[in-house]
């Protein structure tokens, strides 16, 4: 029965107020009263009343106070604090919430409907940081209700009192749009105090996004601006995300550098000296998985298919036709030298159903992509980390800075507000400078790095084998045995032209066209461009296809003034109902 009555009677005041055409919804009178403090503070309470019918003001009004200012290009940022709120004199239900640069105030409850008729908001807040710091005169300029307002206003009018022994130098207002230069008069009342106070009125009517601004020159040096050590506080206050960000920033870099020095410093290399043959008991794959970090390189696989066929496991046949190259290996009719561990189980798997593997240029071969996938996974179980040391707690533990970090960003964005775009920027250096020191945390052992020394060894023989410039003792007989038994490590280390050329082409020759020789071919056997392209063909028929998925992955080390027109200065913003 309640609501219908209420229904009834909010029916019968919008039929009668719509027989007037002047009776709208507005702000019947906005007034400011502005207490300028010593200390440089103004206390302004707002009180707007308002006319109402349930068109726009519904639920209650919002008002939106700007906290950062841009005069004459330069932002000037505020201290605002919100002290009450009032409804017909009476506390009530607001939310207030910070975004970019604003304080958007709600007032009143989703859930309640504001009574048709006259009612009276009052909003009392405190701002710091508004007064102008000039050589001549300190200078207060500020818009009164704001330029952004969604309701007419039938008057504005403010007043702002002055501290006692405070002279007024200069005085104007202006109202209008923003920009307006339309002044107005102001007047300057001297209390029982000797205390001014600086009067602003108009009986204009008011329409939407119009305004009132006045400003106020008064005299140098009788006020108390905050101390450098209270700006301070302030600065660090406004632009805590920044510090936070900056501060963060070099802790990350810190704690990299840290965790480096401590667990990802290598051992010191020794003396590099040329070392003919590869180190004992590794095969040619397991030499490029070390010389790589454990990188599937394009040399790897190539270089262990080689290294079973010199040593007469298998035969390589190098057919062309046109613009195309096949390669076909097959297995030798009879046993050759011994296999290393990671060849023989290769040979096996490679041959187990099959006794003919063809690779042809861009075509992948699921046998050869199973082979190298074992082979890979068997020098990591067998290594583990007897050569190299892979850290990899330390991946994770990279990103605990970058966690706290951002918890204390959003902790005071949500406390103080702030510009998320350094928190971004920060995110991004922080991401970098990890995946940058990542490529660091692993690291060979002594045992590794005496391999390491061992290999940088070889391949200072490789280029230098029949120089003048490369002195050995024993130095071993440049002849097909030796070119075949260093060919493996030559391409694992991609030393494999830079070796072919060391030898005597044509002494060799005649060796490689027994029946029973590894590698066929219709062209000039040892012309090396060949390997690279082998190679090339390898690597393309072990690798999946960019389309299809695969669960198998590879391991490895990752802001003068103002006044002079409407709306300039603080204060501000608008509002509207709700």
């Amino acid at each position: 029965m309640k609501h219908l009555f209420l229904i009834f009677f909010i029916s019968f005041i919008s039929a009668v107020f719509s027989q007037d055409e002047n009776l709208e919804e507005r702000i019947t009178h906005f007034h400011a009263d502005i207490i300028l403090r010593n200390d440089c503070m103004l206390d302004v309470t707002e009180t707007i009343d308002v006319f109402a019918l349930n068109q726009e003001i519904k639920h209650g009004i919002y008002r939106v106070i700007p906290t950062d200012y841009l005069i004459k290009g330069n932002v000037y940022p505020t201290d605002l604090e919100i002290v009450s709120i009032t409804f017909d004199g009476k506390p009530c239900h607001y939310q207030k919430t910070k975004v970019n640069y604003t304080y958007n105030i709600q007032i009143g409850n989703k859930n309640d409907w504001v009574n048709p008729g006259n009612h009276r908001y009052k909003i009392r807040y405190r701002v710091k940081h508004v007064l102008q710091d000039y050589e001549q005169l300190d200078e207060l300029v500020w818009n009164v209700n704001g330029n952004d307002w969604e309701l007419n206003i039938d008057r504005i009018s403010s007043i702002v009192h002055l501290p006692k022994g405070i002279d007024v130098h200069q005085n104007s207002a202006y109202f209008g749009k923003y920009g307006s230069t339309n002044q107005i008069e102001t007047t300057i009342v001297k209390d029982q105090f000797g205390r001014l106070h600086v009067l602003a009125s108009t009986n204009e009517i008011y329409n939407r996004y119009e305004g009132i601004t006045i400003a106020i020159g008064l005299k140098k040096g009788t006020l108390n601006y905050p101390s450098f050590f209270q700006n301070l506080l302030f600065w660090m206050r406004l632009n805590a995300i920044l510090i936070i960000c900056i501060l963060a920033l070099l802790f990350v870099w810190g704690y990299n550098f840290r965790n480096w020095w401590k667990y990802g410093k290598d051992p010191k290399p020794g003396t590099i000296v040329p070392q003919y043959q590869a180190p004992e008991g590794l095969c040619a794959a397991e030499i490029a998985y070390l010389e790589t970090n454990g990188d599937d390189d394009v040399n790897f696989f190539t270089a262990h298919l080689v290294s079973i066929a010199t040593k007469g496991w298998m035969n390589i046949e190098l057919i062309k036709k046109e613009n195309s190259s096949t390669y076909v290996f097959t297995p030798t009719e009879k046993e050759g030298k011994p296999l290393h561990q990671l060849e023989e189980r290769s040979f096996h798997f490679l041959f187990r159903k099959t006794d003919r593997i063809v690779l042809k240029e861009n075509l992948f071969n699921g046998t050869l992509y199973a082979v190298k996938n074992q082979l890979y996974h068997d020098i990591e179980k067998l290594h583990g980390e007897k050569y190299h040391v892979w850290n990899d707690f330390l991946y994770t533990k990279q990103y605990n800075p970058i966690l706290v970090a951002t918890a204390l960003v959003f902790t005071v964005k949500f406390l103080y507000g702030g510009n998320l775009y350094y928190w971004g920027f920060y995110l991004l250096i922080a991401v970098l400078t990890n995946v940058f020191f990542s490529y660091f945390y692993d690291k060979p052992t002594k045992e590794g790095r005496a391999i390491l020394d061992h290999i940088a060894g070889l391949k200072l023989y490789m280029k230098y084998a029949d120089s003048k410039r490369l002195q050995l003792d024993k130095q071993p007989t440049m002849n097909l045995h030796h070119f075949e038994e260093n060919l493996p490590f030559a391409i694992a280390l991609g030393m494999a032209p830079l070796w072919a050329i060391r030898f005597d082409e044509t002494a060799l020759i005649p060796d490689t066209f027994s029946d029973n020789y590894w590698y066929k071919g219709s062209h000039l056997r040892f012309n090396f461009a060949s390997i690279g392209a082998m190679g090339s063909i390898i690597s393309s028929a072990s690798s999946p296809p960019t389309s299809s998925s695969s669960s198998g992955g590879y391991g490895g080390g990752g802001f003068s003034g103002g006044g002079g027109f409407s709306g300039g200065g603080f204060g501000g913003g608008g509002g509207g109902g709700w």
